[in-house]
């Protein structure tokens, strides 16, 4: 079970950008069941910070890759 864990810790300092990009899929599940709810202006709000959150991540993904090269 450690060895989970550490593996976890590990691929996230290797790759800062993936916390952002899991979060943003996250937002984007919370998002479609909100549009299930019927609530489309909290949808679309929420749908904007995971769309932030996708920028931030990817963002940090290339200046890791970068750095790695």
């Amino acid at each position: 079970m450690t060895t989970i864990k550490s593996r976890i810790r590990e691929y996230f300092r290797e790759n800062p950008g993936a916390i952002f990009i899991l979060a943003f899929q996250i937002l984007l599940m919370i998002t479609a069941i909100t549009l299930i709810d019927g609530n489309q202006s909290l949808a679309n709000e929420i749908a904007v910070y995971g769309y932030y959150l996708l920028v931030v991540g990817i963002i940090l993904q290339i200046i890791t890759f970068l750095r790695k090269r």
